[in-house]
């Protein structure tokens, strides 16, 4: 199979209160039934692929302009690329524009990047936040709010219009919603990595972060 890249796009996308998440077609069972319930799906690989759901099978609802594209994930990278028409490339924290061409996903995270200690009170470190000393946020404090303010309103400044919410799997599903809810209030298309891990409590256990969606970023 191809790795997919999977794509949550928010309410504000598509006009609707329903959220959708876009991670291959919706006849493969076994990612479907790793989804949550009640969300539509679109497909986006790491080549462009012409693939028909099988006869009596319903197609999704509506095409998402990531769809068939190219995943480039450089998020080990300042530097931002001129991009391609048919790929779509996900920047580093630091980069501060969007590609050239093509759709550009800014990085974000959940976690404390810096460790800087601004967004207090903090969780226990899980094995991820561990290993590339970033701070693991609680939720449930007012440094949650603000840590995501701050990137989002940069990432707005910057003219993004799609971004990721890295380290989601270390929290609860309600906790990456209510993420995804603040991103939409700031008009942001968001993207989601790995559906199959964020399902119910934290985990402690994540891949790495050059497996984007599925797949190894190059």
């Amino acid at each position: 199979m191809r790795p997919l890249l999977v794509v949550l796009l928010t309410a504000a996308c598509l006009g609707t209160t329903t959220p959708v998440l876009a991670y291959g077609p919706p006849w493969i069972a076994d990612w479907r039934d790793r989804t949550p319930t009640g969300l539509r799906t679109t497909l986006v690989t790491d080549a462009p692929v012409a693939q028909s759901p099988p006869h009596g099978v319903s197609a999704p609802h509506a095409k998402s302009p990531l769809e068939g594209k190219r995943l480039r994930y450089l998020i080990g990278t300042e530097a931002s690329e001129p991009g391609d028409d048919n790929a779509v490339t996900a920047v580093s924290y630091d980069t501060t524009r969007p590609v050239r061409r093509g759709v550009s996903i800014a990085y974000c995270n959940l976690f404390d990047e810096r460790n800087t200690g601004r967004y207090g009170p903090y969780l226990s470190p899980s094995d991820t936040a561990d290993a590339y000393d970033e701070g693991q946020i609680d939720p449930r404090g007012p440094g949650w709010e603000k840590n995501l303010r701050e990137q989002f309103e940069r990432r707005k400044k910057e003219g993004f219009e799609y971004i990721e919410l890295d380290n989601a799997d270390a929290y609860s599903i309600n906790d990456v919603i209510a993420a995804i809810d603040l991103a939409a209030s700031y008009a942001f298309k968001v993207v989601a990595k790995n559906p199959g891990l964020m399902h119910g409590t934290a985990r402690k256990h994540r891949r790495p972060r050059s497996d984007a969606a599925t797949g190894t970023g190059y």
